[in-house]
């Protein structure tokens, strides 16, 4: 067989085209991990937590909390040091669980700080 051969044309452009296909595979995977990772660490900060209408209460009670919002070593403690789990399965409930309250603010369920006052208690033993 000689390289002008068909088949051998036709097993050299497969071969190219599985190649191509790997090399766009992972650079999509990359970009996909990639924006992935960043929209978890977004969602950890304290202002994303607080961006909700109804969780301006909290804000407020964790701000006049000197210990978790100024304190006299400069430490300031975000929602996810003790709302989020560190370790990834953990950390994928709590955030499918914080979609649900965002699901219910966008219902109506908690979109007023009386709604939000009286499924408190209920969101607090849920975390």
């Amino acid at each position: 067989m000689t390289s002008s051969d068909p088949a051998s044309q036709k097993s050299g452009d497969s071969m190219r085209k599985r190649i191509l296909l790997g090399v766009v595979v992972f650079i999509l995977t990359v970009i996909l991990v990639g924006f992935f990772s960043v929209g978890l660490e977004v969602t950890n900060t304290t202002e994303f937590c607080t961006s909700r209408h109804s969780m301006q209460v909290n804000l407020k009670e964790f701000q006049e909390k000197k210990t978790h919002w100024n304190n006299r070593v400069g430490v300031h403690a975000n929602c996810a040091d003790c709302h989020v789990p560190k370790s990834f399965w953990p950390k994928m409930q709590a955030k499918i669980m914080a979609s649900r309250d965002l699901l219910h603010e966008i219902l109506g369920t908690i979109d007023t700080p009386e709604k939000y006052g009286a499924h408190r208690l209920e969101m607090a033993e849920s975390v």
